[in-house]
């Protein structure tokens, strides 16, 4: 019994200590490595799919610190504009901690390049780049038809992934082409950002890593690309 006791005692004391360190703040994104970035968005995917979410501090006083201590976000991600993907509540981050920017299909126009390359003027060690199941932007792309100029710029954007993806696997119509296209469309925004001269130096030396994610609706989960 006492030994039953024991580990019970240990049990809670280590449960009150991962609740204990999952409310506070996330360190300063200079202060982290890349790898350390990616832990804590992991960590709080998974409290959000099995609906743990911890109370991020919104109060008026985290407000006022960040007003006058300025912002220290530990990753940036860009993402879908989908309203059922907003990232600091499936990564169950709060203000300050996340540099996010959303755009329908995830692309990259200059806007939102540049936006990118400002989040490095804190040293953010990691920018994710996550697209998701459903994806009405890349399924508009698939089905084409008349659109208006600005749609057509996103469609523009998307269409390599769509013509890659066709080409390496012709047999895939309908729902299957439409989510192999999207992580392929992830896949090559990935790949146009570690290119992105601006991001260069940060990433030979290890302080930053871009890297590709996939958002799954229904679930709540996001699987990250290797």
């Amino acid at each position: 019994m006492k030994r039953l006791f024991s580990a019970f005692v240990l049990c809670a004391s280590m449960s009150f200590a991962l609740t204990a360190s999952a409310t506070t703040v996330a360190p300063a994104g200079s202060t982290l490595t890349p790898a350390q970035a990616k832990q804590l968005l992991v960590e709080g995917n998974m409290r959000f799919v099995a609906n743990k979410q911890i109370a991020n501090d919104l109060s008026q006083a985290r407000r006022t610190n960040l007003f006058k201590n300025g912002q220290h976000p530990f990753a940036t991600i860009l993402s879908c504009a989908d309203s059922r993907t907003a990232p600091e509540q499936l990564f169950d981050r709060g203000l300050g901690e996340l540099f996010v920017l959303r755009v329908a299909g995830n692309v990259l126009v200059p806007t939102i390049t540049g936006s990118i390359e400002f989040s490095q003027t804190f040293q953010v060690p990691l920018i994710i780049v996550m697209g998701h199941n459903a994806c009405g932007a890349v399924e508009a792309t698939i089905g084409g038809g008349k659109v208006s100029d600005n749609i057509a710029a996103i469609a523009h954007e998307i269409t390599p992934a769509v013509q890659a993806t066709k080409k390496s696997h012709p047999d895939l119509a309908g729902s299957k082409l439409q989510e192999a296209a999207t992580q392929k469309n992830v896949e090559l925004m990935v790949a146009k950002l570690k290119k992105n001269p601006e991001l260069k130096a940060r990433l030979e030396a290890g302080k930053l890593e871009v890297v590709g994610a996939m958002y799954d609706l229904e679930s709540g989960q996001v699987t990250f690309l290797k």
